[in-house]
């Protein structure tokens, strides 16, 4: 079995390379499984700021207004000094500071209520804005109200009604906390690694098999031509499993009983789907490649380009109808509709799109590949 062995020996010589694109897939997994799982948490989080609001109306509407006011963010007594306030607003300590003018009431009442609150925050952030929305909300009601001949006193009351009622929020799954699992960021990042270390680790094994004096060689030799090819096919494919089956191993170690479902193995299927397409790049590299140093850079701007564009690294919830377009053409792309296909728990209802996901990657393997023997076969009669 010398092609055999000759072939497992100059992968081995290539494990450097690929241990460190195996640390470098851990770190990532484990940092993006970390933020994943925190981002639903704070998902529907009310935010609520420290402000001082200064009232010099004292007025039943400014007295209601500073009441609203504290029930949506959180009151502080402060004295209003210009220079002791400005302190506070830099060390972060109150975010805004209000201050009611002395005919608020009055020109509320009068149908004049453009710009009458004054409101410091610092300047840059977001704070200023949310609370002058939040003041915009609460005079702008009010002005309506009394445009529509409510007294004062009962455009408070229904100001006060209107304001306290706050929206319900339901998920269409109830079992869903809103959050992707930690197995579904795990396999989100598979290919990028499959097709960089195919790329640095299969490729310079088909390089060396297709350098032009070692294949004349062989086909002077009386080692049968056949043999061979089947040979070095069966070594290519067994090294391509073994990759991949690294893992489904690290998976299986990082996430335990959670791999071991009917979603699990549906993850490790999709990975297993594109190591076909990931072979194929190899292939088609190894094929037309010099050297290894042609396979490094090759490996990386293949795989980021395709992690990029097809949605690996940029979700594609934030394409653009055009950037989706261009997405479709690119395998990764159908790799990452199968994976949230599978996390959403889809498959249950249509598993046969699931399939055509599956059968597009085979497609984009199937048709790299023949390109491959196309182009090499004509390089070889020219």
């Amino acid at each position: 079995m010398p092609v055999y062995k000759t072939f497992f020996n100059i992968l081995g010589k290539q494990k450097s390379s690929i241990v460190i694109y195996i640390i470098i897939f851990i770190v990532i997994s484990i940092i993006m499984t970390t933020q994943g799982s925190n981002e639903a948490k704070s998902s529907f989080a009310q935010a609520k700021y420290e402000i001082s609001v200064f009232d010099y109306d004292d007025s039943e509407l400014s007295r209601s207004f500073t009441k609203y006011m504290g029930q949506i963010n959180t009151l502080l007594e402060l004295e209003d000094d210009k220079e002791a306030l400005q302190d506070e607003l830099f060390a972060r300590r109150i975010q805004c500071v209000i201050r009611i003018p002395k005919d608020f009431e009055t020109k509320v009442a009068g149908g004049n209520a453009t710009e009458l609150l004054e409101i410091t925050s610092m300047p840059g952030t977001i704070y200023g804005r949310t609370i002058s929305s939040q003041t915009d909300v609460f005079v702008r009601t009010i002005s309506a109200y009394i445009a529509a001949d409510f007294s004062l006193e009962d455009a408070l009351l229904k100001t006060e009604q209107t304001l306290s009622k706050t929206a319900t929020v339901s998920l269409l799954d109830s079992s869903s906390s809103g959050s992707k699992s930690q197995l579904y960021y795990f396999y989100i990042f598979v290919p990028y690694l499959l097709v960089c270390i195919m790329l640095v680790g299969i490729g310079p094994c088909l390089i060396v098999f297709n350098k032009k004096l070692l294949r004349n060689r062989m086909e002077c030799s009386s080692y049968p031509l056949l043999r061979k090819n089947i040979q070095l096919l069966v070594s290519t494919i067994l090294a391509a499993i073994v990759i991949t089956l690294v893992f489904v191993v690290l998976s299986a170690v990082m996430y335990g009983a959670e791999l071991f479902t009917v979603k699990g193995a549906l993850f490790i299927l999709n990975a297993f789907c594109f190591m076909w397409v990931a072979l194929s790049i190899a292939f088609f590299a190894g094929l037309f490649a010099k050297n290894s140093n042609v396979l490094n850079m090759v490996g990386n701007v293949v795989g980021l380009g395709l992690s990029f564009l097809g949605g690996i690294f940029v979700p594609l919830e934030i394409f653009g109808a055009g950037m989706k377009t261009v997405a479709r053409f690119l395998p990764t792309y159908w790799y990452v509709m199968a994976n949230d296909f599978i996390e959403s728990g889809s498959y249950k209802l249509n598993p046969n799109e699931l399939l055509i996901y599956f059968a597009i990657q085979f497609g984009f393997a199937v048709a790299i590949t023949s390109l491959a023997l196309a182009l090499y076969k004509a390089r070889k009669q020219t």
